[in-house]
C-alpha cells in the first residue's frame, strides 16, 4: 500500500512517499523514469531467457495496465 492507496498507486503516490522519505522531487522523478526505461526492454531479456510467446503476452498486458495508472 502506497499513501493509502493499494491497488492503483499513480505518480503522484510515488512522488509524494519519496518526498516522505528524504528523496528530492526531481531525483524521484528521475529513478521512475530509470526504472520506467528498463520495464521497457524487458522482452528483449524475456526472449534471451526463452519465455513463451503466451507468457510474454500476458506480461505486457499487466505492465501496460500498471503503466497507464502512473500518470500524473
Amino acid at each position: 500500500m502506497i499513501l493509502g492507496e493499494g491497488k492503483n498507486p499513480t505518480l503522484t503516490h510515488l512522488v509524494k512517499l519519496a518526498e516522505i522519505s528524504g528523496i528530492k522531487k526531481t531525483l524521484a522523478l528521475s529513478i521512475i523514469e530509470e526504472v520506467r526505461q528498463a520495464v521497457a526492454n524487458w522482452v528483449g531479456y524475456a526472449t534471451e531467457s526463452g519465455m513463451s510467446k503466451v507468457s510474454k503476452t500476458m506480461i505486457q498486458t499487466a505492465l501496460n495496465h500498471v503503466g497507464s495508472q502512473l500518470r500524473v
